[in-house]
Protein backbone atom coordinates (compact mmCIF):
# COMPACT_ATOMS: atom_id res chain seq x y z
CA UNK A 1 0.00 0.00 0.00
CA UNK A 2 1.07 3.55 -0.80
CA UNK A 3 2.48 5.82 1.98
CA UNK A 4 -0.05 8.82 2.31
CA UNK A 5 2.32 11.90 1.55
CA UNK A 6 1.36 14.39 4.27
CA UNK A 7 1.19 18.07 3.73
CA UNK A 8 4.00 20.34 3.30
CA UNK A 9 6.34 17.07 1.92
CA UNK A 10 7.52 14.04 2.96
CA UNK A 11 9.94 12.29 5.85
CA UNK A 12 13.32 13.46 4.16
CA UNK A 13 15.03 9.48 3.92
CA UNK A 14 18.71 10.16 4.01
CA UNK A 15 18.10 12.03 7.44
CA UNK A 16 15.70 8.93 8.46
CA UNK A 17 18.31 6.73 7.28
CA UNK A 18 21.03 8.28 9.61
CA UNK A 19 18.49 8.12 12.09
CA UNK A 20 17.72 4.18 11.73
CA UNK A 21 21.87 3.58 11.53
CA UNK A 22 22.57 4.87 14.93
CA UNK A 23 19.26 3.72 16.35
CA UNK A 24 20.49 -0.18 15.30
CA UNK A 25 24.02 1.01 15.96
CA UNK A 26 23.42 1.95 19.64
CA UNK A 27 20.18 -0.29 20.33
CA UNK A 28 17.94 2.14 20.94
CA UNK A 29 14.20 2.62 20.64
CA UNK A 30 12.12 5.01 19.17
CA UNK A 31 11.80 6.77 22.48
CA UNK A 32 14.90 6.75 22.94
CA UNK A 33 15.66 8.29 19.84
CA UNK A 34 13.01 10.45 20.39
CA UNK A 35 14.38 11.91 23.75
CA UNK A 36 17.92 12.52 22.40
CA UNK A 37 16.54 15.03 19.48
CA UNK A 38 13.81 16.33 22.21
CA UNK A 39 10.63 15.79 20.58
CA UNK A 40 7.70 13.51 21.84
CA UNK A 41 7.76 9.27 21.00
CA UNK A 42 4.32 10.00 19.18
CA UNK A 43 6.08 12.92 17.31
CA UNK A 44 8.71 10.82 16.24
CA UNK A 45 6.88 7.32 15.32
CA UNK A 46 4.60 10.05 12.83
CA UNK A 47 7.67 10.98 11.22
CA UNK A 48 8.95 8.03 10.64
CA UNK A 49 5.54 6.76 8.82
CA UNK A 50 5.01 10.03 7.06
CA UNK A 51 2.75 10.81 8.81
CA UNK A 52 4.16 14.29 10.79
CA UNK A 53 1.97 17.25 10.32
CA UNK A 54 5.19 19.29 9.37
CA UNK A 55 7.67 16.84 8.17
CA UNK A 56 10.10 19.60 6.56
CA UNK A 57 10.40 21.10 10.16
CA UNK A 58 10.92 17.89 11.18
CA UNK A 59 13.61 16.91 9.11
CA UNK A 60 15.55 20.09 10.07
CA UNK A 61 15.47 19.17 13.97
CA UNK A 62 17.04 15.78 13.03
CA UNK A 63 19.14 16.80 10.82
CA UNK A 64 20.69 19.49 13.28
CA UNK A 65 20.72 17.27 15.98
CA UNK A 66 22.57 14.58 14.00
CA UNK A 67 24.77 17.17 12.89
CA UNK A 68 25.53 18.60 16.73
CA UNK A 69 26.36 14.68 17.40
CA UNK A 70 28.70 14.69 14.55
CA UNK A 71 30.80 17.50 16.34
CA UNK A 72 30.52 16.19 19.64
CA UNK A 73 32.31 13.65 18.49
CA UNK A 74 34.84 15.10 16.03
CA UNK A 75 38.67 14.78 17.67
CA UNK A 76 37.51 11.96 20.14
CA UNK A 77 40.25 9.26 20.10
CA UNK A 78 38.96 5.42 20.77
CA UNK A 79 41.98 4.76 22.59
CA UNK A 80 42.32 1.92 24.67
CA UNK A 81 41.63 4.34 27.75
CA UNK A 82 38.36 5.22 26.00
CA UNK A 83 37.78 1.81 25.73
CA UNK A 84 38.42 0.71 29.39
CA UNK A 85 35.70 3.75 30.08
CA UNK A 86 33.22 2.32 28.37
CA UNK A 87 33.45 -1.31 29.84
CA UNK A 88 33.87 -0.16 33.26
CA UNK A 89 30.46 1.98 32.99
CA UNK A 90 28.65 -0.38 31.64
CA UNK A 91 29.45 -2.75 34.46
CA UNK A 92 29.11 -0.52 36.75
CA UNK A 93 25.58 0.34 35.40
CA UNK A 94 24.43 -3.24 35.33
CA UNK A 95 26.12 -4.18 38.51
CA UNK A 96 25.41 -1.11 40.58
CA UNK A 97 29.32 -1.40 41.08
CA UNK A 98 31.38 1.06 42.82
CA UNK A 99 34.39 2.40 40.38
CA UNK A 100 37.45 5.01 40.16
CA UNK A 101 38.85 6.91 37.22
CA UNK A 102 42.11 7.97 37.22
CA UNK A 103 44.04 10.13 34.88
CA UNK A 104 46.04 13.03 34.45
CA UNK A 105 44.04 15.94 32.25
CA UNK A 106 43.60 16.13 28.33
CA UNK A 107 43.48 12.01 28.43
CA UNK A 108 40.11 11.51 27.50
CA UNK A 109 38.34 11.06 30.61
CA UNK A 110 35.91 13.63 30.42
CA UNK A 111 34.92 12.86 26.89
CA UNK A 112 34.90 8.90 27.67
CA UNK A 113 31.90 10.08 30.24
CA UNK A 114 30.25 12.27 27.96
CA UNK A 115 30.04 9.63 25.34
CA UNK A 116 28.64 6.90 27.61
CA UNK A 117 25.94 9.52 29.46
CA UNK A 118 24.57 10.08 25.86
CA UNK A 119 24.56 6.66 24.36
CA UNK A 120 22.29 5.39 27.57
CA UNK A 121 19.58 5.59 29.35
CA UNK A 122 19.46 6.39 33.34
CA UNK A 123 23.00 8.12 33.15
CA UNK A 124 23.86 11.23 35.24
CA UNK A 125 27.09 13.35 34.72
CA UNK A 126 27.99 15.83 37.25
CA UNK A 127 30.82 17.78 36.70
CA UNK A 128 32.02 19.01 39.89
CA UNK A 129 34.72 21.63 41.85
CA UNK A 130 35.30 22.74 44.97
CA UNK A 131 32.49 24.72 45.67
CA UNK A 132 30.30 21.72 46.02
CA UNK A 133 29.91 21.60 49.67
CA UNK A 134 27.46 18.23 50.59
CA UNK A 135 24.52 19.83 50.14
CA UNK A 136 25.02 22.00 46.99
CA UNK A 137 26.37 18.41 45.39
CA UNK A 138 22.91 16.69 46.66
CA UNK A 139 20.54 19.02 44.94
CA UNK A 140 22.89 18.34 41.80
CA UNK A 141 21.66 14.84 42.19
CA UNK A 142 18.73 15.73 42.98
CA UNK A 143 18.18 18.44 40.06
CA UNK A 144 16.35 20.38 42.46
CA UNK A 145 16.96 22.96 45.43
CA UNK A 146 15.94 24.16 49.04
CA UNK A 147 15.08 21.86 51.95
CA UNK A 148 17.29 20.63 54.34
CA UNK A 149 20.42 18.17 53.61
CA UNK A 150 18.55 15.22 55.17
CA UNK A 151 15.58 15.67 52.94
CA UNK A 152 17.31 16.12 49.88
CA UNK A 153 19.33 12.88 51.04
CA UNK A 154 16.47 11.10 50.87
CA UNK A 155 15.88 12.94 47.50
CA UNK A 156 18.93 12.12 46.31
CA UNK A 157 18.40 8.39 47.25
CA UNK A 158 15.32 7.99 45.63
CA UNK A 159 16.45 9.55 42.39
CA UNK A 160 19.94 7.63 42.13
CA UNK A 161 17.77 4.22 42.09
CA UNK A 162 18.67 2.07 39.17
CA UNK A 163 20.66 5.23 37.61
CA UNK A 164 24.85 5.23 37.18
CA UNK A 165 26.03 8.46 38.47
CA UNK A 166 29.02 9.87 37.06
CA UNK A 167 31.26 12.32 39.20
CA UNK A 168 33.66 13.78 37.21
CA UNK A 169 36.74 16.03 38.40
CA UNK A 170 36.14 14.41 41.98
CA UNK A 171 38.96 15.16 42.78
CA UNK A 172 38.18 18.66 43.47
CA UNK A 173 35.26 17.40 45.70
CA UNK A 174 35.90 18.44 49.34
CA UNK A 175 36.39 15.24 51.60
CA UNK A 176 33.20 15.40 53.33
CA UNK A 177 31.18 15.71 49.68
CA UNK A 178 33.07 12.58 48.69
CA UNK A 179 31.55 11.17 51.74
CA UNK A 180 28.23 12.55 50.93
CA UNK A 181 28.48 10.37 47.81
CA UNK A 182 29.67 7.26 49.50
CA UNK A 183 25.75 7.56 51.75
CA UNK A 184 24.37 8.16 48.50
CA UNK A 185 25.67 5.31 47.09
CA UNK A 186 24.84 2.83 50.11
CA UNK A 187 21.50 2.88 50.08
CA UNK A 188 20.59 4.94 46.81
CA UNK A 189 20.95 1.05 44.94
CA UNK A 190 23.29 2.54 41.63
CA UNK A 191 26.14 2.32 40.16
CA UNK A 192 28.38 5.11 40.80
CA UNK A 193 31.65 6.70 39.06
CA UNK A 194 34.17 8.93 40.32
CA UNK A 195 36.62 10.04 37.89
CA UNK A 196 39.82 12.51 38.52
CA UNK A 197 43.17 13.30 38.98
CA UNK A 198 45.55 11.01 40.14
CA UNK A 199 45.20 13.25 43.42
CA UNK A 200 42.06 11.33 44.03
CA UNK A 201 43.77 7.91 44.81
CA UNK A 202 45.68 9.35 47.42
CA UNK A 203 42.51 11.10 48.63
CA UNK A 204 41.00 7.49 48.55
CA UNK A 205 44.07 5.52 49.94
CA UNK A 206 44.63 7.35 53.07
CA UNK A 207 45.66 5.10 55.97
CA UNK A 208 42.42 4.64 58.87
CA UNK A 209 44.51 6.42 61.24
CA UNK A 210 44.83 10.00 59.28
CA UNK A 211 42.62 12.99 59.24
CA UNK A 212 39.45 13.21 56.48
CA UNK A 213 39.88 9.36 56.40
CA UNK A 214 38.01 7.71 53.39
CA UNK A 215 38.54 3.85 54.19
CA UNK A 216 34.91 3.38 53.95
CA UNK A 217 34.72 5.03 50.60
CA UNK A 218 37.95 3.15 49.59
CA UNK A 219 36.28 -0.56 50.44
CA UNK A 220 33.55 0.02 47.98
CA UNK A 221 35.83 0.19 45.22
CA UNK A 222 35.04 -2.87 42.36
CA UNK A 223 36.32 -1.54 39.53
CA UNK A 224 39.50 1.01 40.00
CA UNK A 225 41.06 1.78 36.07
CA UNK A 226 44.14 4.46 35.00
CA UNK A 227 44.16 6.34 32.08
CA UNK A 228 47.22 7.74 30.59
CA UNK A 229 49.11 9.38 27.75
CA UNK A 230 47.91 7.52 24.44
CA UNK A 231 49.40 5.04 22.62
CA UNK A 232 51.15 6.00 19.23
CA UNK A 233 48.75 4.03 17.21
CA UNK A 234 45.40 5.70 19.02
CA UNK A 235 46.73 9.17 17.89
CA UNK A 236 47.99 7.89 13.83
CA UNK A 237 44.01 6.40 13.96
CA UNK A 238 43.13 9.64 15.04
CA UNK A 239 45.08 11.30 12.40
CA UNK A 240 43.99 9.03 9.91
CA UNK A 241 40.23 10.16 10.55
CA UNK A 242 41.58 13.83 10.42
CA UNK A 243 43.24 13.36 7.23
CA UNK A 244 46.84 14.12 7.70
CA UNK A 245 48.82 11.98 5.70
CA UNK A 246 52.53 13.67 5.29
CA UNK A 247 54.82 11.03 7.71
CA UNK A 248 57.08 13.76 9.15
CA UNK A 249 53.98 15.35 10.32
CA UNK A 250 52.37 12.72 11.78
CA UNK A 251 55.21 11.80 13.86
CA UNK A 252 55.46 15.42 15.14
CA UNK A 253 52.13 15.00 16.58
CA UNK A 254 52.22 11.55 18.05
CA UNK A 255 55.68 12.60 19.95
CA UNK A 256 53.30 15.18 21.64
CA UNK A 257 50.14 13.21 21.87
CA UNK A 258 52.81 10.54 23.30
CA UNK A 259 54.49 12.52 26.07
CA UNK A 260 51.60 14.74 26.64
CA UNK A 261 48.04 14.22 26.18
CA UNK A 262 45.35 13.83 23.35
CA UNK A 263 44.28 17.22 24.35
CA UNK A 264 47.68 18.85 23.29
CA UNK A 265 47.55 16.36 20.57
CA UNK A 266 44.47 17.51 19.11
CA UNK A 267 45.13 21.29 19.85
CA UNK A 268 48.14 21.07 17.65
CA UNK A 269 46.32 18.77 15.02
CA UNK A 270 43.17 21.59 14.79
CA UNK A 271 45.85 24.76 14.14
CA UNK A 272 48.25 22.74 11.68
CA UNK A 273 44.82 22.27 9.63
CA UNK A 274 43.70 25.83 10.14
CA UNK A 275 46.86 26.73 9.00
CA UNK A 276 47.41 24.65 5.92
CA UNK A 277 43.90 25.19 4.66
CA UNK A 278 44.45 29.29 4.91
CA UNK A 279 47.56 28.60 2.55
CA UNK A 280 45.81 26.15 0.19
CA UNK A 281 48.11 22.80 1.25
CA UNK A 282 48.41 19.94 3.38
CA UNK A 283 48.98 19.77 6.72
CA UNK A 284 52.87 19.04 6.41
CA UNK A 285 56.22 18.69 9.31
CA UNK A 286 56.98 22.83 8.48
CA UNK A 287 53.22 23.64 8.98
CA UNK A 288 53.09 21.83 12.09
CA UNK A 289 56.23 23.21 13.57
CA UNK A 290 54.93 26.50 12.93
CA UNK A 291 51.80 25.63 14.52
CA UNK A 292 53.40 24.41 17.56
CA UNK A 293 54.08 28.23 18.29
CA UNK A 294 50.80 29.51 18.31
CA UNK A 295 49.61 27.08 20.83
CA UNK A 296 50.50 26.38 24.40
CA UNK A 297 52.23 22.81 24.56
CA UNK A 298 53.82 20.82 27.46
CA UNK A 299 57.01 19.64 25.11
CA UNK A 300 58.81 21.18 22.86
CA UNK A 301 58.73 20.35 18.88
Amino acid sequence: MEETKPKGGQTDQEVKARLESLMAARGWSQRKAAEQVGVSQAAMSRWFANRYESPDAMNSRVAGWLEQRRQAWEGLIPSEGYQVIQEVCSACQEKRRFGVVIGPPGNGKTEGLKAYERDHDDVLLILCDSSMTPKVLLEEICGETGGTTAELMRHARARSEGRLILIDEADTLPVRSLETLRRVYDFGRCGMILAGEPRLEHLLRRSPGTKDNLARMYSRVDYFVGVTEPAAADVHTYLDAHGVTDPAARKLIAQVGGKASFRAADRLTQRSKELAALNGQQVTEAVVRLASKRVILPVRL
